[in-house]
C-alpha cells in the first residue's frame, strides 16, 4: 500500500472508477466526421451492453487502430 501523503507517487484511477462510456462518446464527437457512422456509434453507447459491440464495430470500419491511438495520447 502507498501511504496517502506519498509526494513521490501518484494515485492513478482504478478500472471502474474509469468513465469508459465516456473516452467512447469523447472519440466519437472528436474524431469521427461522417454522420452515418457517428450514428451507429452513438446507437451503440445508449445500450446497456455496449463494449464488445463498440469494438466490433470499430474494428468493422476500420477506426480501432485510430480510437487506441486518440485515446493513448
Amino acid at each position: 500500500m502507498i501511504p496517502y501523503k506519498n509526494t513521490n507517487s501518484i494515485m492513478l484511477p482504478t478500472y471502474e472508477e474509469i468513465d469508459h462510456k465516456e473516452i467512447m462518446r469523447f472519440y466519437v464527437r472528436e474524431f469521427v466526421e461522417d454522420k452515418t457512422i457517428r450514428k451507429q456509434l452513438f446507437d451503440i453507447l445508449r445500450r446497456d451492453e455496449y463494449m464488445d459491440a463498440y469494438l466490433e464495430k470499430l474494428r468493422e470500419l476500420e477506426l480501432f487502430d485510430d480510437f487506441t491511438e486518440a485515446c493513448y495520447i
